[in-house]
């Protein structure tokens, strides 16, 4: 039976890179964080008697419900002790859990990179920016790693103007620009039945509801935007050959680097169609890509 957990602090996070010689170097250092989730037992339980049962579930729940902290601990002293598939895998089952924290991703994408996985690393370190988007030490850790990749397609190259609104999607979460969208709208709200009531002359009104209308549009514009990325983005984690058509005979169109961002434009069965940030667009297997946001 699944149900809600409660806001819990744990302890622990990473430190940005320490560039010697070319490798990623982290350390540990303390911070505040929350994971937030479902839990489910799998345990399966004989008839023994309804008290029996009912007590196993009582000690299974409270048991579950401490795991994570437990977890959490085990996942970053085996990080610092340098045994990175044991990490992955305890970060890994907090996830499955159903918890999830930039933290808890940010810690998940430095395991995998030292243990040479860089496709994981990109997609921990793309589901970390969904939550802390402008912590510089995962924004560090990202260009580093992401430096690395082989025929890395980079994004937008357009004038700073016309790359605006994707900046400023990428400043935010996704939760801070739907509080900003309410504050908007009840600002707007607000003025527009102070102005009805108190009488304000319409030309002092005008002044403050038209840039205050123009700037909500444009965040409407951009959540929509975020929205869009954040259901159809997916990363790279093997090599991958994108091709004309979703078969494996078809001819190969371009070639795909360990984790490279693409967009997820169609699915048909074991194929992913795809398109690169330059537009590009292709066939991939669907084993080779991973979607930021799962599907539930």
């Amino acid at each position: 039976m699944m149900q809600r957990s409660e806001k819990r602090a744990f302890d622990m996070r990473l430190l940005p890179p320490i560039d010697k010689g070319g490798e990623l170097l982290c350390r540990a250092r303390l911070n505040k964080m929350f994971f937030y989730g479902t839990l489910a037992s799998k345990s399966c339980l004989r008839r023994i008697g309804f008290f029996a049962v009912l007590f196993v579930l009582v000690f299974v729940s409270r048991y579950v419900s401490a795991d994570p902290v437990t977890v959490f601990k085990q996942a970053n002293e085996a990080y610092t002790g340098g045994n990175y598939p044991e990490a992955i895998r305890l970060y890994e089952e907090i996830v499955r859990n159903g918890y999830e924290s930039g933290e808890l991703y940010f810690n998940l994408g430095n395991s995998y990179y030292k243990a040479g996985q860089a496709g994981k690393t990109v997609l921990n370190y793309e589901r970390a920016k969904r939550l802390i988007p402008r912590d510089s030490d995962l924004i560090s850790n990202y260009e580093y790693v992401v430096s690395q990749i082989k025929n890395y397609v980079a994004g937008d190259s357009r004038p700073f103007l016309s790359r605006l609104p994707r900046q400023y999607k990428d400043y935010l979460s996704l939760d801070e620009m739907t509080y900003l969208l309410l504050v908007l709208w009840f600002l707007a709200g607000t003025l527009g039945l102070w102005t009805f009531t108190r009488k304000w002359p319409k030309d002092r009104a005008l002044l403050l509801l038209i840039p205050l209308g123009l700037f909500f549009v444009f965040h409407v514009f951009v959540f929509s935007l975020k929205l869009n990325e954040q259901q159809h983005a997916a990363i790279l984690i093997q090599e991958a050959q994108a091709k004309y058509e979703p078969i494996p005979e078809a001819t190969t169109y371009f070639a795909l680097s360990e984790g490279s961002k693409v967009r997820v434009v169609e699915k048909a069965g074991l194929w992913f169609k795809i398109k690169r940030p330059d537009g590009k667009l292709g066939w991939i297997e669907a084993e080779a890509v991973e979607q930021i946001v799962q599907e539930p």
